[in-house]
């Protein structure tokens, strides 16, 4: 029989109104994600966790709509089931962390050997028990378990990444087309945003220019010479991902500018991110909020403090009402959570 990992599950409207509000909820998939107005009229109602309080996110992507209260949820549906089992797995770590024994319980052999003018490893009597430095080798064990998984997810969110910059990059071509501003660019900034724009073509690193600098010398005196850098000048954007950059890769993000006219209408660069589009696969949190701000993912983000002081009063009041009512019923929307 085959064993299935555990993963991040969707739960029902039902699970969400019986759930316990002051608990992490979620996540629950809707297939509304063209539909962003709120109002029974408008064919969208906000479902409410316990009755009490909205989702923290609510994000829209092709087609559906999630909410969810972690961000890590809304990626575990946005990007497929091993995402998911990955996203449980470090849950389950995180339940069960394994801490590091106390600094003091474990002696500095070597400091103390150079205190002592003696050799390191010299025998200075018993400073680390075998059941301490056991412990440590757990604390370490665990901690490249998370690590590991944490790589995995990133690389899938790099994967993914690459995907929607192809695709927003395609989109961006046909609008630059269609204004006028394809005529402008250069032929070679013309190439990389084709090949940028095709799901066969490279990442871009840029338009590759040799640039003058001075380097110290041995005996202390500058050095001119020239690197080679990858730029990008043009005004229609171009769309990158970070993963294909260091430290992920052992390529430089590109540099950015615009150009425009001084004073004497001679051209300068003025350096500005604002023709970029980056997709940050960094941490779950960049790589959502960088989704939203490329316009490929439809985000609202609910705070998860309400600044009104009658309505914290209200709400503790029907919190309280409602884990009574719980009490008897049960509610699995937890679960996932928080077995």
């Amino acid at each position: 029989m085959t064993h299935t990992p555990p993963r991040i599950t969707p739960i029902s409207r039902q699970d969400a109104a019986a759930a316990d509000p002051t608990k992490t909820c979620g996540p629950l998939v809707i297939d509304d994600g063209h539909v962003h107005a709120v109002g029974e009229a408008h064919g969208r109602l906000v479902p409410m966790v316990g009755q009490i309080r909205p989702f923290l996110y609510d994000a829209a992507f092709e087609g559906v709509r999630v909410y969810a209260d972690r961000v890590d949820d809304v990626l575990a549906v946005m990007l497929g089931d091993r995402y998911a089992e990955l996203t449980a797995a470090l849950d389950e770590l995180d339940l069960h962390p394994v801490p590091a024994p106390d600094e003091s319980d474990l002696e500095p052999v070597d400091e103390i050997a150079a205190v002592a003018g003696l050799p390191p490893g010299d025998d200075l009597g018993e400073s680390v028990s075998e059941a301490e430095l056991a412990v440590f080798a757990a604390h370490m064990a665990y901690k490249d378990k998370q690590a590991r998984i944490k790589y995995e997810m990133a690389l899938i969110r790099r994967r993914h990444a690459d995907g929607q910059r192809v695709r927003l990059q395609s989109a961006v071509n046909d609008e630059a087309h269609a204004d006028g501003s394809w005529l402008v660019m250069t032929d070679e900034q013309r190439a990389l945003l084709l090949s940028a724009g095709d799901p066969n073509g490279q990442s871009p690193a840029g338009v590759i220019e040799e640039v003058p600098i001075s380097i110290d010398g041995v005996d202390g005196t500058l050095i001119q010479t020239t690197v080679e850098r990858g730029v990008w000048t043009a005004d229609t954007r171009l769309v990158v991902n970070t993963g294909d950059y260091s430290p992920w890769e052992p390529i430089p993000f590109p540099e950015s500018a615009i150009i425009r006219l001084d004073e004497h209408d001679e051209e300068v660069e003025v350096q500005t991110r604002s023709n970029l589009v980056i997709l940050r696969i960094d941490t779950p949190d960049d790589y959502l909020e960088s989704l939203s701000d490329a316009g490929l993912v439809h985000l609202k983000v609910t705070p998860t403090e309400q600044p009104d002081d009658f309505f914290r009063g209200a709400e503790s009041i029907l919190v309280e009402a409602a884990n009574e009512a719980r009490l008897a019923e049960g509610s699995p929307a937890q679960s996932h959570h928080d077995s």
